[in-house]
């Protein structure tokens, strides 16, 4: 004969209720919190998640819809910043790279000039791990940044690659600079 998973009491003097997973006393049932109307739900009712009683069923219940509501609406995504990614450039992104490379031959860089791309706003000229220039030219942004040199990492605005020949000589002050602490 089964007993109350509860008190341990016999099922002979005490009315049988069928939860999920177990059986428990009418007695304790109403103890719980629970009433005739929860009567035709009780099978639903896992014994571990009543053994507290209704009120902190329910609150847990809605604890756990938070948690899932919340869960739910938070999204991940994974960035690589910094890491080079495929060189996808435009025709006037190598030619800026060819520029680039022409003014630095004059003043010895200790690494050859790499064109890399390790943004998604951008393409970059390194020496090493140093980036030299930062550029973009497409049909909507023409600009070159020579971050080493400029702090601020200013947008100078460009009409065609060969403009980048007008900053000539902060390329050169960066590429020195760059020979100080490679």
């Amino acid at each position: 004969m089964s007993k109350c998973i509860r008190c341990g009491g016999s099922f002979v003097t005490r009315r049988k209720i069928q939860l999920k997973d177990a059986e428990i006393c009418g007695k304790c049932f109403k103890e719980l919190g629970f009433d005739k109307s929860d009567l035709l739900t009780a099978s639903i009712y896992p014994y571990a998640e009543i053994k507290d009683g209704k009120q902190s069923y329910y609150l847990n219940k809605r604890k756990k819809a938070a948690k899932d509501e919340i869960i739910g609406s938070v999204s991940v995504s994974m960035s690589s910043f910094g890491e080079e990614r495929d060189l996808i450039c435009t025709e006037e992104e190598r030619e800026i790279f060819e520029e680039l490379e022409i003014i630095c031959a004059d003043v010895n860089p200790p690494y050859p000039l790499r064109l890399v791309r390790v943004s998604d706003n951008y393409v970059s000229a390194k020496i090493g791990e140093w980036d030299l220039a930062r550029f973009k030219y497409t049909n909507r942004a023409k600009w070159l940044s020579l971050p080493i040199v400029e702090a601020s990492s200013q947008k100078h605005q460009i009409e065609a690659p060969g403009d980048v020949a007008d900053y000539s000589d902060q390329i050169r002050e960066s590429v020195e600079h760059i020979k100080k602490y490679e």
